[in-house]
């Protein structure tokens, strides 16, 4: 839990251009704005490929509730994408060059998580099953490091082709998922911003001992097609899936904040709002950033049977926000 907490506070530095603890940055509010940005889009990406983890079990049908024996199951599934590292080169050569501490990969991508309970039951009269997924985690404190997680969504898939002799289970089907995430570091130390660009020529936005704040909502929408076929204890499948995903990240800093020593003047609060969106009082300040966008992504994996127990194994590739991915899943199905 520590990498992943040393990988997202750096984003939260290099986005808020922040402070280490040891070193006071001067930096300029364009760039401030610029880094919110690049890390909405990076994530705002990356978070259309992970709401496609989760209900990936390996049968494409899994048949009718209401028969005997009656078709449902139950379990847990995780995975992450892998956020490409050359998508987060810029963002930390930024953090770099501002003085702070390299904190490189040890790997060549940054994973982000996803991890979910499951239950899928099957349809009545007509051949369709219903998926239920969802992953709420309370507050949790690592150190300086709290972090928030609520994910939930579902799907529904119709039976196209039902497996059959040499026929496999072919379905399609339409999900919805939403993901929230809400994320906290205390840092210490301070940062001193140039408002230059504001036309305060020689005025000095004054940041000390910041409490940062992240928080990002993510709601994808999925269609997608799957074929499976069984044979004695494995399951293997393929399909392909589109989605259209909406995030909205928040970031801001809780701490005193002056100007030239001073309180900031409301000609100060104006004009950040005015040229670049920012939100500033004397107590923090904070910046919005917003994505849209499409995924195209093939998934495949297979499952190996014992009985009603199931393990999963997915891999997936979006190829329009070039993200990949991996999970795994354990459930029990009847």
């Amino acid at each position: 839990m520590k990498f992943s907490a040393k990988v997202i506070t750096t984003l939260f530095l290099a986005a808020a251009l922040a402070v280490s603890a040891s070193a006071q940055t001067n930096t300029d509010i364009k760039k401030f704005e610029n880094a919110i940005t690049d890390v909405s889009q990076v994530l705002g990406k990356a978070m259309i490929t992970n709401s496609a983890f989760g209900l990936n079990w390996s049968d494409a049908y899994i048949g009718q509730l209401i028969g005997s024996p009656p078709h449902f199951g139950i379990g847990a599934s995780g995975g992450f994408t892998a956020i490409p590292g050359n998508k987060l080169d810029p963002i930390f050569k930024e953090f770099n060059d501002k003085g702070f501490d390299s904190l490189d990969l040890p790997v060549n991508f940054m994973p982000l998580p996803a991890l979910a309970a499951e239950l899928r039951l099957g349809g009545f009269l007509l051949p369709f099953d219903i998926g239920i997924k969802a992953l709420p985690v309370p507050e949790q404190t690592f150190e300086d490091f709290k972090i928030k997680y609520t994910m939930v969504g579902g799907d529904i898939r119709y039976a196209l082709m039902k497996e059959s002799g040499r026929k496999p289970n072919i379905s399609v089907g339409v999900g919805l998922t939403y993901t929230n995430a809400d994320l906290s570091a205390a840092l210490s130390g301070g940062a001193d911003i140039d408002l230059t660009d504001l036309g305060y020529s020689g005025d000095t936005l004054e940041i000390r001992n910041p409490q940062l704040n992240f928080s990002m909502q993510n709601t994808t929408l999925d269609l997608k097609v799957q074929v499976s076929k069984r044979f004695f204890i494995v399951t293997p499948y393929v399909g392909l899936g589109v989605s259209y995903g909406w995030s909205s990240i928040d970031l801001g800093a809780n701490t005193t904040i002056t100007v030239n020593g001073s309180a900031v003047p409301s000609t100060v609060i104006n004009s950040m709002m005015d040229e670049y969106g920012i939100s500033l009082s004397g107590t923090g300040l904070s910046k919005s950033g917003k994505y849209s966008g499409f995924g195209l992504r093939g998934f495949g994996g297979l499952s190996l049977n014992i009985s009603v127990v199931k393990i999963d194994i997915t891999g997936l590739y979006d190829v329009v926000n070039q993200n990949w991915g991996a999970g795994f899943g354990l459930r029990v199905q009847i």
